[in-house]
């Protein structure tokens, strides 16, 4: 993440930084594919076990 969004650009109160942290981690788990987990979405991939299991 601290690769990823560059604070000093985009945020100038506590509430901004909160918001880029969320936005972030929807984003994280909702719609970045990753390769560690067969190219799904984190979602996807937790389903995909217990559907399994």
């Amino acid at each position: 993440m601290k690769d990823e969004v560059n604070f000093k650009s985009c945020c100038f109160t506590i509430e901004d930084v909160f918001n880029e942290v969320d936005d972030y981690i929807e984003y994280y788990n909702n719609h970045r594919c990753q390769w560690g987990l067969k190219k799904m979405i984190s979602k996807q991939f937790r389903n995909h076990l217990l559907d399994v299991a």
